[in-house]
């Protein structure tokens, strides 16, 4: 027993600590180690750097974002109530369309029949689009619910009842009738008050199962699985994708015997994220998307996470890096490939400005003499937009560090360990 433990030992301390030895290092073995392979994501994840930024004044003040498939177009939504779809690579918006009854707190992307649809959420209604003829108004309208989520199979969708509603009941819509098909009312009642009333259900990675507000639902039966012991709160978290554990904020829990696993603090307060892969969780500053002005206010400017977004491993749930925006991180977004990362951030807190924000995956940020480290130009594009969200030719393009106060040259990215990950 002390043999073999003193052997593993000896196979960590083996592991090159530096990149580029591990991948010489694989060109000679059949199976490369595991230790090396963490290392390598962490090294992948501990590195971001801006690509593109479009601003928008108060009259386009945004709320959420969302992919549609790869980087090169975007959806977002915001306080306006009006939807559009924008042309990452030129910031120019395609299509829009205002259809919901109150601002927008949720949009997400998915793909159902062969078709590319848009799911939109508000306090009061959800509406479904077509992403080709957003401009002729949303494919169905939903009224009287709200924090919809589709599922991994993009066959079906759960939404909450509004806040006008006395009931607490998990709603389950077919997309392609657009039909209620399942309700689940046996919900606790107490969270009206709660900002994790306003948090969406979550989808395990087969879609079976159902969680949200500390409870977990088999949909198959209609059945109340399990309701969690209130650690600390109910928001936040969400299904592994690759792992038979539930995390609720900071706590992971295992799926099979209900026990909890362990805590991780670094959670505590985020709304998480896992990337395509399913082995990296990114993590932001938790919020109230109905009422986003309050994210403004004092307690939340003292979280670690106001003005940056976290990356952690999601094996052994360690630190991998935080990475500094140098604004208000309002809603995130992550795109199938795992090459980019999309942020909508507020700029100026006295005159609302928001913008969207495109990070690159594994690119170090420029040195300080302005070069880039892989020789591609890596450096942020940055329009800004005109007086209703649509890109303006006649603005030029600006230097961002001079703009908005951020020397993205000498911004530092903490790491858990500069060593491990070197």
């Amino acid at each position: 027993m002390d043999a073999k433990h003193v052997f593993s030992k000896e196979k960590v301390s083996r592991t090159p600590p530096n990149v580029t030895s591990r991948l010489s290092s694989r060109e000679c073995t059949s199976r490369p180690k595991a230790i090396g392979i963490r290392k390598d994501l962490q090294f992948v994840y501990s590195r971001f750097t801006p690509w593109r930024t479009c601003r928008y004044d108060t009259r386009s003040f945004l709320t959420c974002i969302a992919f549609l498939g790869d980087s090169s177009q975007i959806v977002v939504g915001g306080l306006n109530r009006v939807l559009k779809v924008i042309d990452s690579n030129n910031n120019v918006v395609l299509d829009r369309c205002a259809s919901h009854r109150s601002p927008l707190t949720f949009v997400q992307s998915h793909f159902c029949g062969g078709n590319q649809l848009i799911l939109s959420s508000s306090s009061m209604d959800v509406c479904l689009w077509d992403v080709p003829s957003v401009s002729a108004g949303p494919k169905h309208s939903f009224d009287g619910i709200k924090a919809a989520k589709v599922s991994n199979s993009g066959q079906m969708f759960a939404a909450l009842r509004s806040l006008d509603s006395p009931r607490s009941e998990i709603l389950l819509y077919d997309i392609q009738t657009c039909q209620l098909g399942l309700t689940l009312s046996n919900t606790p009642t107490n969270v009206s008050s709660s900002e994790h009333a306003h948090s969406p259900v979550h989808f395990s990675p087969f879609d079976s199962m159902l969680l949200w507000n500390g409870v977990l639902w088999d949909r198959r039966v209609s059945t109340l699985v399990h309701r969690f012991d209130q650690i600390t709160d109910f928001g936040g978290g969400g299904f592994h994708p690759a792992r038979n554990e539930v995390i609720i904020n900071s706590e992971v829990w295992d799926l099979r015997k209900f026990r909890l696993l362990r805590s991780v603090p670094s959670l505590d307060q985020t709304r998480i994220t896992f990337n395509a892969s399913g082995d990296v969780i990114y993590g932001i500053m938790r919020t109230n998307p109905e009422d986003i002005t309050s994210t403004f206010d004092t307690p939340y400017e003292k979280h670690p996470l106001f003005s940056a977004f976290r990356t952690v491993d999601a094996v052994n749930y360690s630190d991998i890096a935080t990475i500094p925006v140098g604004h208000c991180v309002i809603d995130f977004a992550t795109e199938p490939i795992d090459s980019f990362v999309g942020l909508i951030t507020m700029d100026d807190l006295d005159e609302m400005y928001t913008s969207t924000r495109l990070y690159e995956i594994g690119r170090s940020r420029p040195t300080n003499d302005g070069s880039d480290p892989h020789g591609v130009n890596s450096g942020e594009d940055e329009h800004e937009a005109g007086p209703y969200g649509d890109s303006d030719d006649s603005v030029n393009d600006f230097d961002d560090d001079e703009e908005d106060g951020v020397d993205y040259d000498n911004l530092e990215i903490s790491t858990d360990d500069d060593n491990d990950v070197s």
